[in-house]
């Protein structure tokens, strides 16, 4: 047995960031936007942000596009459960089953409508969720949009594999879906079309390989706001946890992350959020203890846990071979078991792409 597994887990830091500081003026979300069709080719993420704006991960285009979605028609959040969420998609698009792939899940701010997107043949669409749960598209041949390319790691293309919007950003993580150099894209609000992004490469410690990487994209991304400064958190292709200063990574060139904790080895992060002082997790391999690799099991992890003063080398690992807690603030989410996207509906309930289905779940 490992004895990295016996490693106690590190206090949460003193004095924590509690989440409550005085709001502060915040920036424009778009400037000299376009109207019209921004001609997306690919959704594989999407994430909402302040006053309606979407951000679409087009990586088919090797671009971020943010468009306003008119959502007037405000909802509880509440819909009929989907059982059967690619036939439902296939159905509603005119797609066939076997070439529909559901992508990413976002709730928008205002109105709580759920948004789906997904891959159906080689275009990427996204669709919105009605309270009897059928499923529409959103028509995006006349927006209001703003187009930010990107460059690309080795000019084969890209894909966007997760967005995040910060106070002063949105961020992006691109890859090759291959075992690539991480590229983190990050855009300056106000977001100003056809703007440059600016683009950082990433240094992290992989706390169950013990060794620090830079041929590794990231696969999963959440933002956190501790009063003035935006802190982002990075998964990959296996399961450390790494936090980046949002400024750090604007200022492009080789950042440094720092990696408080670790999902532990054979795992990846498939899916983040935050829900209040909480990050909740989908992570494929971990399973409940008895059945582990090959599924997904939900956690959620105290925020105080991201910043935790033991770091890189000294981090803990939350759960250990057999799936287990380790820590007190790292816990299976049993409500969310299964499950592949989410998106959050306030304090207590969260919509669930899950076993198959979409869901509301209470937590």
């Amino acid at each position: 047995m490992s004895l990295l597994l016996f490693l106690a887990c590190p206090a949460p830091q003193d004095g924590a960031p509690a989440n409550d500081s005085a709001p502060i003026e915040l920036p424009d979300v778009v400037t000299g936007a376009q109207w019209g069709d921004p001609g997306i080719a690919s959704a594989h993420r999407i994430a909402f942000g302040p006053q309606g704006y979407l951000a679409i991960g087009d990586g088919e285009n090797d671009r971020i596009v943010v468009v306003k979605v008119p959502d007037e028609d405000a909802i509880d959040g509440d819909f009929t459960e989907i059982d059967d969420l690619v036939s439902t998609v296939a159905d509603a698009t005119g797609g066939n089953v076997g070439t529909t792939e559901v992508t990413d899940v976002s709730v928008h701010p205002d109105s709580n409508r759920t948004y789906v997107s997904a891959t159906v043949g080689n275009q990427g669409v996204v669709l919105t969720v009605g309270e009897d749960g059928t499923l529409g598209l959103l028509d995006l041949s006349d927006v209001e949009y703003v187009v930010i390319p990107y460059p690309t790691v080795d000019d084969v293309g890209s894909a966007v594999s997760d967005l995040a919007w910060t106070e002063s950003h949105v961020v992006a993580a691109v890859t090759e879906w291959t075992w690539s150099p991480s590229q983190v894209v990050t855009i300056e609000r106000p977001l100003a079309h056809e703007s440059t992004a600016g683009v950082a490469s990433t240094e992290t410690y992989h706390r169950t390989h013990g060794n620090w990487e830079t041929m590794a994209p990231i696969t999963t991304l959440f933002a956190y706001e501790d009063g003035d400064t935006s802190w982002v958190g990075a998964s990959y292709q296996c399961a450390p946890v790494v936090r980046f200063d949002v400024q750090q990574l604007a200022g492009g060139g080789e950042v440094v992350g720092e990696t408080p904790f670790d999902y532990g080895g054979g795992r990846q992060v498939v899916a983040f959020e935050i829900q209040g002082d909480q990050i909740l997790g989908a992570i494929y391999g971990l399973g409940d203890g008895n059945t582990t690799f090959g599924r997904v099991a939900g956690t959620d992890v105290d925020v105080s846990y991201f910043f935790a003063e033991e770091i890189d080398e000294e981090a803990t690992i939350a759960f250990d071979r057999q799936g287990d807690e380790k820590c007190d603030y790292a816990q299976h989410a049993d409500e969310i078991d299964k499950v592949w996207r989410f998106g959050v509906l306030g304090d207590d309930r969260v919509v669930a792409y899950l076993d198959g289905g979409l869901v509301v779940v209470s937590r």
